[in-house]
């Protein structure tokens, strides 16, 4: 759409009303008023149909407001409708950018929609060959309780909805399909409430780009019996997601049971690359990098503020280049988080805090390498000494709620994780079990925030040179054989980098210089 500015956003220089906050339970419909930056939009007639989008309070929370009203005398914006955690200015991200203004289409591709007389006017500056618009929001395409079926070499192009749902099926395959230019997610696998356990579906060899939302829904499974699905996406390239809503749509949400995220390049996001919920996930041999690019207190891969979602390995993947401007990580422990082992990965220059453990237990980091990382094991103890966070654990609250939900204590929790069985007895508010050990720390410039919190071993290397890597000049971070670390580090498993990221006749494909 037609926005000001083209490529940047607009700070907000002071707040004069904030508006009703829904988060803190004022269910009023009071607009904000803040003073905006610049002369621009004095050469907008009228704020009729006119929406500013941005980050108006934390860094991890986009909205879009529609304008009620431009005072150019007093350079003013007032929304029509709040912002849930009301309109705040000071942080760098506290920035947004006007769109859908008839006066701005300004460059090649862009568009305004006039509502009322049902017209859309655009800029092109070639000869139109193909127009297309589309106003559907259904499914392209969907598989209810369907069985051994493979939908390949297809082009799912140009909708406001996800090109395919896959729902409470078996053995249906995405194989060699392109997604892209999609209003919302590009697809989905899930099972119906009452429907049965799909199993072993997936998306493979697949190119999703430029959706309005995120990537792949990827569920499937029972929490109630962790009775795993065993759904996938594999090979994949998925990039260039988030257009219209910006966080926590990431480019794969993995959920329910027992589902695998393998062998994918995942990139070019202001936000996560995987959101994860549920149990007994895989996650192994994926690229993902140039995410996390905008965003502030967020996770290239992120979960949490549940005790009993646990059981997953993350092993073999490649994180790197994730964007350090604010609060970012690699790998987000978030609120509690528990139960992910972290096994053979390499972290590049990823994020300002690689490792995030917000308060949680039952994480530990074995056989990872670490290369010019800020801060790279930070831990807190938020349960125990945090006042917004403290309440989850007080009886009645959040986190026993969510444990009563599964009965904790009892088959099959119980007995897969004897750990969560004694949570309560176990002094919830302390981090524990939190191994740090045989892993490699290359010019590193904080190794933990606070060793007391985490169980460091002395089996740890740390160095300021190349430890003997391949070729660090080209980022092929394999260790040569006769690499220092398998002398100083006992137990060290060589990690095959050349395995990780997409593959094709056995070697790695970098998707996004393609793309490029």
């Amino acid at each position: 759409m037609s926005r000001w500015p083209n490529d940047s956003n607009v700070r907000i220089e002071k707040v004069m009303e904030k508006g009703s906050v829904l988060a803190d339970g004022d269910n009023g419909k009071l607009g904000g008023k803040f003073i905006y930056a610049g002369n621009r939009p004095s050469c907008w007639k009228s704020a009729e149909d006119i929406w500013i989008t941005g980050y108006f309070h934390y860094g991890w929370a986009d909205d879009a407001l529609k304008l009620a009203a431009i005072d150019t005398v007093a350079k003013t914006f007032s929304t029509a409708q709040p912002h849930r955690y009301g309109i705040v200015a000071g942080s760098p991200w506290n920035a947004w950018y006007a769109y859908n203004i008839p006066e701005e289409i300004d460059a090649p591709g862009e568009f305004y929609i006039d509502r009322k007389e049902g017209i859309l006017y655009f800029y092109k500056n070639e000869e139109i060959k193909t127009l297309e618009l589309s106003l559907f929001e259904k499914p392209l395409m969907e598989l209810n309780q369907a069985s051994g079926i493979t939908i390949q070499r297809i082009a799912f192009e140009c909708s406001r909805g996800i090109a395919l749902e896959i729902k409470s099926s078996s053995d249906c395959l995405l194989k060699n399909c392109t997604i892209q230019n999609m209003g919302s997610y590009a697809a989905a696998i899930s099972d119906n409430p009452e429907g049965p356990v799909g199993k072993n579906n997936g998306f493979q060899n697949c190119v999703i780009d430029q959706t309005g939302a995120g990537g792949i829904h990827l569920g499937g499974g029972d929490r109630k019996t962790l009775e795993a699905a065993g759904n996938f996406v594999e090979y994949c390239s998925i990039s260039n997601y988030n257009r219209i809503s910006k966080t926590y749509c990431p480019g794969v949400q993995i959920m329910g049971v027992g589902n695998r995220i393998s062998h994918c390049e995942i990139f070019n996001a202001p936000h996560f690359a995987i959101q994860l919920t549920g149990n007994d996930h895989l996650i192994e041999y994926n690229n993902i990098h140039d995410v996390c690019m905008v965003t502030d207190d967020v996770g290239a891969l992120y979960y949490g503020r549940n005790p009993s979602e646990r059981g997953h390995l993350v092993q073999f993947n490649y994180f790197h280049n994730i964007s350090d401007i604010h609060s970012s990580s690699a790998i987000y422990h978030d609120d509690g988080a528990c139960g992910m082992k972290v096994f053979g990965n390499v972290f590049y220059k990823a994020g300002s805090k690689t490792v995030l453990i917000g308060g949680g237990s039952d994480n530990p980091y074995v056989n990872n390498i670490f290369i010019d990382c800020k801060r790279t094991i930070d831990i807190d103890d938020r349960l125990q000494s945090y006042d917004w966070a403290m309440p989850w654990i007080a009886p009645g609250n959040l986190f026993e709620q969510d444990l009563n939900e599964i009965r904790y204590n009892q088959p099959p929790y119980s007995l897969k994780y004897p750990e969560l069985a004694k949570y309560w007895t176990d002094n919830p508010g302390l981090p524990k079990r939190n191994v740090i050990d045989r892993n490699v720390f290359v010019r590193i410039g904080v190794v933990c925030n606070n060793f007391k919190r985490v169980e460091y071993s002395e089996n740890n290397l740390i160095v300021n040179e190349d430890p003997g890597f391949v070729s660090e000049k080209n980022q092929n971070f394999k260790l040569k054989s006769s690499s220092v670390v398998f002398k100083k580090v006992s137990g060290f498993q060589p990690i095959q980098f050349d395995k990780i990221g997409i593959l094709k006749n056995g070697k790695p494909v970098n998707q996004s210089k393609i793309n490029k």
